[in-house]
């Protein structure tokens, strides 16, 4: 028997093994003759004495493996395993599970029962659509050009090898552009091509064609589509430029309905704030079409314009003066006509003047109306009002005491009149400044009373300043009409019989009061 031949055909990552084993007459290599090659089960002949002994051919349930001697020991050994479809191959290493393996007309490594293409190359199949070229129908031309096995009627690069695809992009290398070349930012493009320079071109999550480092809406497809800056998912106002918002309010302005106002529209009327005519009411409702909205009609059911003419809020039919302002509707004399356009007249005040003109802290000053009248013989109140350096003093009688004012202030007394249905104009008098005030002696005593002509006398004075002034008193003495002495005491120039007497003026730095005096006759030598 010849020896056992174990060939493997390799195409397409396919490979079949294929066991093929030639018999002819001549000695048994096996060197014990008495040994049972194969199944002795069936088909076998038992101890052969030299003679060969023929291989089962016949497949059992559990798988014969023909005469193989794995140990080298001379013996042929026996593996079972599953063959459900009897081509001695075991299942689990089947290329074909629903054929034999060992038949392979084409010889491409796919059994003939697998076939797709019957007599072609499975394995060959460049352009990947499941039909192996030589079935394509479009892919018959026997002419090849540039010799790359792919027929020149299905050639994606004509001059090229279609089999040879570095990149693995569908263009061969010799029709691609991008196969080689500097790749600076390392994306496996070639910079020659790349979309996006310095980013990956390989990363485009939105798969717009765009990578992401160049995307400027790398997870939006529609990107920018109204081209305001702004991606599409993230639009405030689509197909409209939502960087325009000119009163800043988050609303863009062509999606605005108040784009010049912030406050948008607070009463919900459809008129802007900046453009309600009645704020916070409906400008919508206009019963009596008087262009003023009901909210805000003065004279609901008429035309304001006709009713209220005057314009002070208050219909003609309820106008006390019809066609002169009175909001107030006041009427002071209950006659049913409004003050402000009753006939009658106001009275007036000629003057007011103030008294004295030299006043000092001491003083009452006393404001006086000159000139008082009433057109209508009214009669007429007067008011009074009060200044002191402007600010008002809080006087409102016709006098003021020096309790209000110091020396150096201005003071200034206003007299209005008033009858019963209107107030006259105001009259001011002239401004008067307080003036300072003098000390004023109260009493000047000698003592003793009844001295000698060698007593030492003693003058004192009592006085008051209005202005808390400090007070200084000059003396003068005199006996029996000749000057004597100028101090507040005297012990000499005077004699027994003499009239002394002490005169002292009091001063405040700024003026001098009035002088008064004391006498006293100067009596015997005494002791």
């Amino acid at each position: 028997m010849d020896t056992s031949i174990a060939s493997s055909s390799s195409r397409g990552g396919l490979t079949l093994l294929v066991l093929a084993t030639i018999f002819s007459c001549g000695s048994d290599p096996v060197p014990d003759p008495d040994t049972d090659v194969g199944d002795v089960s069936s088909g076998d002949v038992s101890a052969d004495s030299g003679a060969d002994v023929e291989p089962d051919l016949i497949p059992d349930a559990d798988l014969d493996v023909p005469d193989m001697d794995t140990a080298g020991d001379t013996a042929g050994d026996t593996a079972e395993c599953t063959d459900t479809d009897d081509d001695g191959v075991c299942d689990e290493d089947d290329i074909c599970a629903s054929g034999r393996d060992d038949e392979d007309d084409d010889g491409d490594g796919v059994p003939d029962e697998c076939d797709v293409c019957a007599g072609g190359d499975d394995g060959w199949d460049i352009d990947g659509d499941g039909v192996p070229n030589a079935c394509e129908e479009e892919c018959l031309d026997p002419n090849d050009a540039d010799e790359d096995g792919v027929s020149d009627d299905c050639d994606v690069c004509a001059e090229g090898d279609d089999t040879v695809d570095t990149d693995e992009d569908g263009t061969p290398d010799g029709c691609d552009d991008c196969e080689t070349g500097a790749d600076s930012d390392e994306d496996s493009v070639s910079d020659d091509c790349d979309i996006c320079a310095g980013g990956d071109d390989t990363v485009d999550t939105d798969e717009d064609g765009v990578p992401d480092d160049c995307d400027l809406c790398p997870f939006d497809l529609a990107d920018d589509s109204d081209d305001d800056g702004v991606c599409d998912s993230d639009d405030i106002c689509s197909d409209e430029d939502d960087t325009s918002d000119r009163d800043g309010d988050g609303v863009p302005d062509a999606c605005d309905p108040c784009p010049d106002d912030i406050g948008d529209d607070d009463d919900e009327d459809g008129v802007c704030d900046s453009a309600d005519v009645c704020a916070g009411e409906d400008d919508t409702a206009d019963d009596d079409a008087d262009g003023v909205p009901d909210g805000c009609d003065v004279c609901s059911g008429a035309d304001d314009s006709v009713e209220d003419t005057d314009g002070d809020g208050v219909c003609a039919g309820d106008d006390n003066c019809a066609d002169v302002p009175n909001p107030s509707q006041e009427d002071g004399d209950a006659d049913g006509t409004g003050d402000e356009c009753d006939d009658n007249d106001p009275p007036t005040i000629v003057a007011a003047t103030l008294a004295p003109a030299n006043a000092g802290e001491q003083d009452t000053l006393t404001c006086t109306a000159n000139g008082v009248a009433d057109p209508d013989g009214d009669a007429v109140v007067l008011t009074y009002s009060w200044t002191i350096s402007g600010l008002d003093a809080g006087g409102s009688t016709s006098t003021l005491t020096g309790d209000f004012f110091n020396r150096g202030d201005v003071v200034a007394c206003s007299i209005t009149p008033s009858d019963d249905l209107h107030t006259g104009a105001s009259a001011t008098s002239d401004p008067v400044t307080i003036a300072n005030t003098p000390p004023l002696l109260s009493s000047v005593t000698i003592t003793p009373a009844s001295p000698f002509s060698s007593s030492t006398l003693t003058c004192t004075p009592s006085a008051t300043d209005a202005d808390g002034d400090a007070i200084a008193f000059d003396y003068s003495w005199t006996s029996s009409g000749a000057a004597v002495g100028s101090a507040s005491t005297l012990s000499s120039g005077f004699a027994e019989g003499d009239t002394v007497t002490c005169t002292v003026t009091p001063n405040d730095d700024i003026d001098s009061g009035a002088f008064m005096a004391d006498s006293v006759a100067i009596g015997g030598p005494g002791t």
